[in-house]
């Protein structure tokens, strides 16, 4: 075979391995950018699940809490009477599971109770659709009132809990919420209050009474939540303090994606839902304010929900610092708690570790405006800082992977291509 055949050959080998391999890393791109959609055919489901049953607002002092049963209409239209064991505080539950229906089928829910086979109390309601969520089981019902709707869903044992104070494995969610109706009395004579719900997985959620702090300069509340720093899904909601029945769930707004660095708001309207929610810039925050929302922050950290991350850095800016009242020197003055370093330790926070440190929110505010590479008097980035965040972009990823490994497949035919010729130079 002549040089020049033999290289020719070669051309066609190298151009040959590098098709294959462009096919192999185009096909694993495309799924890069691509995902799996599962259409199912519209299907009734059925959830079963033990419910709890609230008619204190019914029950007289020292009444019987016999002979109660629970009764719905099943798949085929019939009426089944299921017992209801009493628990405590006018509260029962059912002896069994009660199937849920999605879809078409029409739950009807009611109460029923027998004296001497003569019923006394027949009550149907068909307000059931929350029950199918994961996050109900509870439904107080007004047994003598002529409206034959629920009073109020729940989920009875459910972790109600008061906040606690911001770590490093948790963001902060704020709230305004200045609908004075939302603060009303609930039936027991108690008010309401704002709560917010997360659910990370099936075992891991909560339920947590938002803290309350003060701007002085303007004498409005703020409401706020630290929550686990992977959460997204939450929901504001306005459910009793009641000690007895605090499992009732009045109203829930759920926010869907959480953004991070923002201010929630409640529509402030009286003859508005409250449920109605969205973001605000906040005017006027003072320095102590300004001091709550920083403490949550982390000066090295990488989560976008609680670290110094660019975006998350500039809503910050643009939500509390750009109209504040504080002025640099108060915010030289008013001091917060931060962690030190023994708490930070190969590249990450330990939560564990205790807050160690007292800075100035002006010394915070600019170490993690540092970090993140914004200009804390303007917000906007700092122009030698480079934003890497198309790569992120799966367009880009899936272009990026085909050249480098067009790359790799022609300088590995060249490699060869070249090690040849010097062999066959050395052998002439």
């Amino acid at each position: 075979m002549s040089k020049k055949e033999n290289v020719n050959n070669q051309t066609v080998k190298g151009i040959t391995l590098f098709s294959v391999l462009l096919t192999l890393v185009s096909s694993f791109s495309f799924s890069l950018s691509t995902s799996i959609k599962n259409i199912n055919a519209w299907e009734v489901v059925t959830y079963d699940k033990a419910l709890y049953v609230d008619l204190s607002l019914s029950l007289e002092q020292g009444e019987t809490t016999e002979g109660f049963a629970f009764q719905y209409e099943n798949h085929d239209k019939e009426v089944v009477k299921v017992p209801l064991a009493y628990i405590d505080n006018g509260i029962f539950q059912t002896s069994e599971e009660i199937p849920l229906f999605n879809g078409s089928s029409q739950n009807r829910f009611g109460i029923y109770q027998e004296d001497s086979e003569i019923p006394v109390m027949d009550f149907w309601f068909s307000d059931w659709s929350l029950l199918l969520k994961d996050n109900y089981n509870y439904v107080c019902l007004d047994l003598d009132s002529s409206n034959e709707e629920a009073v109020g869903f729940g989920y009875y044992g459910n972790k109600l809990k008061d906040n606690f104070d911001a770590t490093a494995a948790t963001q902060r969610v704020w709230l305004r919420n200045e609908n004075q109706a939302f603060y009303g009395i609930d039936p027991w004579g108690t008010p309401y209050q704002n709560v917010v719900y997360y659910e990370c997985d099936e075992n891991d959620y909560g339920y947590t009474i938002m803290a309350k702090t003060t701007n002085t300069f303007d004498n409005r509340n703020y409401y706020y939540v630290d929550i686990p720093k992977e959460v997204r899904n939450i929901s504001f909601l306005r459910m009793s303090s009641g000690e007895s029945h605090n499992f009732i769930i009045d109203s829930e707004a759920p926010i869907v994606m959480a953004a991070y660095g923002l201010c929630y708001e409640a529509n402030p309207m009286i003859d508005k839902d409250w449920d109605e929610i969205n973001t605000v810039n906040v005017s006027d925050a003072d320095a102590y304010l300004l001091g709550k929302v920083v403490e949550t922050y982390l000066t090295y950290g990488k989560e976008a929900s609680n670290g110094a991350d660019s975006t998350t850095i500039s809503n910050l800016f643009n939500t509390w610092f750009k109209n504040k009242s504080a002025s640099s020197e108060d915010l030289k003055n008013v001091k917060i708690l931060d962690y030190g370093g023994d708490a930070y330790v190969n590249g990450e926070y330990n939560p564990d570790v205790p807050k160690s440190g007292t800075y100035s929110v002006n010394e915070k505010w600019n170490a993690i405006c540092s970090n993140a590479g914004i200009d804390p008097k303007t917000g906007e980035k700092r122009s030698f800082n480079i934003d890497f965040s198309f790569f992120g972009n799966k367009t880009f990823l899936s272009f990026l992977v085909i050249f480098l490994f067009g790359l790799l497949g022609i300088g590995s035919w060249l490699f060869m291509f070249l090690r040849r010729r010097r062999l066959r130079a050395k052998e002439s």
